[in-house]
């Protein structure tokens, strides 16, 4: 079951593991990134309701989400 708590419209921005990795692999090669750091985010931004709903559609599987109001959510935890 997916709770999905009103009011919390958190963004997101997903990122691919292997570009992470290239990112981190040319950060090693190159003497210009010494002290530097980086944002690292994926293209797209998204709330994790989208997220479930891309899940439940690509798996075929029938979500089962239950709205719950952040008042709530903390006398469950």
């Amino acid at each position: 079951m997916n709770f999905v708590i009103e009011g919390m419209n958190a963004k997101v921005q997903p990122v691919f593991c292997n570009d992470v990795a290239l990112a981190i692999f040319n950060s090693l090669k190159m003497e210009e990134t010494i002290g530097q750091t980086y944002d690292l985010g994926g293209p797209h931004i998204y709330t994790y309701e989208d997220i479930y709903h891309q899940f439940f559609s690509l798996s075929e599987i029938k979500p089962y989400s239950v709205s719950v109001k952040i008042e709530k959510a903390f006398e469950l935890m």
